[in-house]
């Protein structure tokens, strides 16, 4: 399965959102304890992430090979932005939780989300870096997996 389209990318990011705060909400009513709401949630956020990050396709990648295990998304652009994103979230969540500004019910106070963020954030922007310094190639079409132009004698 790959998801190439603009559209079933956002409908994609909006469903684990949705999906995830309904998570939150039920866990809650069942009368979850911190820690093990705060597992759950980050054991499905981690997991939501990886199948995101293996399934979106940039508009110029071939569809078949597996990605680089570095490769997040589809150009460098998308990855520094995703990262970016992230890095606010994890930051928001770091300050939430350690402020206690927001009510604890509310997924920015788990300190798991918080370093799932900063690391996503982490991730995503070493991605955006090696995609700006090996020009944004294409997996295939002669670039090896890691993106490096194949020698042909």
């Amino acid at each position: 399965m790959r998801i190439t389209t603009t559209t079933a990318k956002v409908t994609y990011i909006l469903a684990w959102v949705i999906v995830g705060l309904g998570l939150n909400v039920l866990l809650l009513r069942l009368g979850a304890t911190r820690w093990p709401q705060y597992l759950i949630t980050s054991a499905y956020t981690g997991a939501t992430l990886i199948v995101g990050v293996r399934t979106f396709r940039g508009h110029d990648e071939l569809l078949t090979p597996p990605r680089a295990w570095w490769r997040a998304t589809g150009g460098w652009v998308s990855s520094l932005g995703a990262g970016t994103l992230f890095a606010a979230l994890g930051a928001t969540c770091w300050w939430a939780t350690a402020t206690g500004a927001l009510p604890s019910t509310t997924p920015f106070t788990n300190p798991l989300v918080a370093a799932s963020c900063l690391a996503a954030a982490a991730y995503y922007i070493h991605s955006g870096w090696r995609l700006a310094r090996h020009g944004d190639v294409a997996i295939g079409a002669g670039h090896d997996r890691d993106g490096a132009h194949e020698r042909h004698p």
